[in-house]
């Protein structure tokens, strides 16, 4: 006789969900980072828009941060020195939100430089930080730095 028997299908299988059993966790931590790295890009095309408006425009231009009524999702705002909206509100992906030192505005002069709450500032650099409320504890955060002079936006490493 020809095939496979019982016994050896049922190996195979203990052995498949056993790989899949230790697979998983890690696959929906994957999951949970592709959030956060997708509102830390949406976050640095929003602080990009706001410089490239005030540069091409000649005036002031804010980013306005904050996190919605119920803390569960942060947003950003281009607004331009007279208070109307550039563009579209840019939302954080579900569940994602700014640190409390983080929420506040970002101001772009002509040049590209950036202004904003001197108390914000550390040195010539302004962290904004992203995080996860639900998962405090086990650390999921996401840090953009501001640079002051340049009005530039990078991932801190």
């Amino acid at each position: 006789m020809s095939g496979f028997s019982v016994i050896e299908l049922l190996c195979v299988m203990a052995l498949v969900l056993i790989l899949l059993v230790i697979a998983l966790p890690s696959t929906t931590d994957w999951g949970r980072g592709a959030g956060m790295r997708t509102s830390a890009a949406n976050l640095r095309s929003s602080l990009a828009v706001a410089r490239r408006w005030a540069v091409s425009h000649g005036t002031r231009t804010r980013l306005v941060c904050g996190n919605d009524a119920s803390a569960t999702r942060g947003y950003c705002v281009v607004r331009s020195a007279a208070g109307t909206r550039v563009g579209h509100t840019n939302y954080l992906a579900k569940g994602i939100g700014f640190d409390t030192n983080s929420v506040g505005i970002i101001e772009f002069d002509p040049d590209g430089s950036c202004t904003g709450a001197t108390t914000n500032w550390s040195a010539d650099v302004r962290n904004i930080v992203l995080v996860e409320p639900n998962r405090l504890a086990t650390g999921l955060r996401s840090t953009i730095m501001v640079y002051r002079t340049t009005g530039y936006a990078k991932a801190k490493e």
